[in-house]
């Protein structure tokens, strides 16, 4: 019998992508009720798996320089994980205040 290499289940579930799964349950819950009002998502936001998410989106997206002017150079020579930690205490804390857009 020939020697194959891999897993011994080869049912083997992936690793869960628990952002992923947060999203399909909200969407899952608007669906079957849609005028559902979701109260308590705050505390969603500033986890750090949600945090490191945004952050691949922003970049994969080629996001633009926000009201505050920094740039994605900017934030990765600050360092991204130290700019999670802070964008992320700030929201936890409840001292995250956005600055103010302007209209044209």
């Amino acid at each position: 019998m020939a020697c194959r290499t891999g897993p011994n289940n080869p049912r083997r579930r992936r690793p869960r992508d628990k952002v992923r799964e947060l999203q399909r349950r909200l969407w899952a819950a608007a669906k079957r009720q849609p005028g559902r009002r979701f109260h308590a998502l705050y505390d969603r936001i500033f986890r750090r798996d949600v945090l490191k998410e945004a952050w691949k989106r922003v970049k994969k997206n080629r996001g633009s320089a926000g009201v505050d002017a920094q740039t994605l150079a900017e934030v990765e020579e600050l360092g991204v994980d130290r700019f999670l930690e802070a964008i992320g205490a700030e929201l936890e804390a409840g001292t995250y205040r956005p600055s103010a857009v302007m209209r044209r």
